[in-house]
């Protein structure tokens, strides 16, 4: 289980972005998200025509709480049940 982050050459938010912009705006993004959310630096890497953030072990719980921290109801719902049962089988120490 990880959470990444796609920046899409055909999908670019916010549409400012300029393609040599791009790289730049992924590390920013990641910076502040490891900042604000006490995240050790996870790989960046292009695949393709995405750029990936990819976050593992706590790092990705820490990102997960807070993703679902106060959303209400504002989730898709195989990815939390999926959160849920990975936190049920740490608490049981299956994993």
């Amino acid at each position: 289980m990880y959470p990444v982050i796609y920046i899409s050459e055909n999908f670019i938010w916010p549409p400012s972005i300029q393609p040599d912009q791009r790289y730049y705006f992924i590390t920013r993004l990641q910076e502040n998200m490891n900042r604000i959310l006490d995240l050790r630096r996870g790989p960046l890497k292009r695949s393709t025509k995405v750029w990936v953030c990819l976050y593992y072990g706590d790092e990705t719980r820490k990102l997960c709480f807070w993703t679902y921290n106060n959303c209400g109801e504002l989730y898709l719902n195989r990815k939390k049940e999926r959160f849920n049962n990975h936190l049920k089988l740490r608490e049981d120490n299956e994993i």
